[in-house]
């Protein structure tokens, strides 16, 4: 989970390391609301990865990764 120093943008990506391609969603968690890619094909050769407009708020963003039925938070973002 990144976001740029001038919040000019939120990129979230995940980088696959063993095991075959599953299904999966990237997204973040915003004050209370996940947002979410559409679903993608993840495997070892590629990244996960969506990029959004940041908030103008001091909320913190937290990245997802969904698949499998369980979703998977990055720690948040420092924000303010």
């Amino acid at each position: 989970m990144n976001s740029t120093g001038k919040g000019t943008y939120i990129d979230v990506s995940y980088d696959k390391k063993s095991g075959g391609s599953i299904s999966c969603k990237v997204g973040y968690l915003r004050s209370g609301t996940n947002h979410w890619s559409s679903t993608k094909k993840c495997s070892t050769s590629l990244i996960a990865s969506k990029q959004w407009s940041p908030s103008a708020s001091c909320s913190p963003d937290v990245g997802l990764l969904y698949s499998g039925g369980s979703t998977y938070q990055t720690p948040a973002t420092r924000k303010c």
